[in-house]
């Protein structure tokens, strides 16, 4: 705007600029504090949800803790399940009641549980062990090459050794003890090399007896 106008040119030069980008520029306002508000309103529903998730959750872990009342805790993961399966927490429900199924020798319903898990898990620190429990249930199956293809993965980060343990109990079950032994013996020297805890590595090679050195 040329600062030698007159006031009266430069209050005509505003009103035109105001009645060409005025409305453009209310509406964008608008749209910004709607975004805003809004993104507000969705994170304090989302805290809202995760809370709710979290006592229901906490119900869960006391009813297992205490070993009773299973058919409760299986409503209680049912409701998660159904009202906040979006949440971390229906992930680690479907870990219970995997472990349930187990404890039961459901195995197929174990395996289920765990899938669901696996599919809908965001975390990627739970993959690991979600996947490894998946993999052991499926062998229990007697799908020992089903179970052997989900610990084939790329990146195992810090469960290295424990994908080599869960693939030697699946070829100790198979029958095949040479295998089972070269595999603890590897997860053996990563835990150790880790400064892990090795107690049951070393009960698992006893068990099978240690290679010639």
């Amino acid at each position: 705007m040329d600062v030698y106008k007159s006031d009266n040119e430069q209050a005509e030069t505003i009103r035109k600029w105001w009645d060409e980008n005025g409305k453009s520029i209310v509406t964008g306002v608008i749209l910004g504090l709607v975004a805003i508000f809004g993104w507000r309103a969705w994170q304090d529903y989302t805290r809202q949800q995760a809370e709710s998730a979290s006592e229901l959750y906490q119900n869960v872990l006391e009813i297992i803790n205490s070993d009773t009342a299973k058919d409760e805790a299986r409503v209680i993961s049912d409701k998660i399940i159904e009202d906040y399966g979006d949440t971390a927490y229906a992930v680690l429900v479907k870990l219970i009641d995997a472990r349930l199924a187990v404890d039961a020798n459901d195995y197929e319903a174990a395996v289920g549980h765990l899938r669901w898990a696996l599919d809908n898990n965001k975390e990627t620190s739970l993959e690991h062990i979600i996947r490894l429990r998946l993999a052991r249930a499926v062998a229990f199956q007697r799908k020992y090459d089903e179970a052997r293809a989900l610990l084939k993965v790329s990146d195992k980060g810090g469960f290295a050794a424990s994908y080599d343990e869960a693939e030697a109990d699946i070829l100790k079950q198979q029958g095949d003890m040479d295998g089972a032994r070269a595999l603890y013996e590897q997860a053996l020297n990563k835990r150790q090399s880790a400064n892990l805890d090795t107690a049951v590595l070393e009960l698992k090679l006893d068990d099978l007896g240690r290679s010639a050195e």
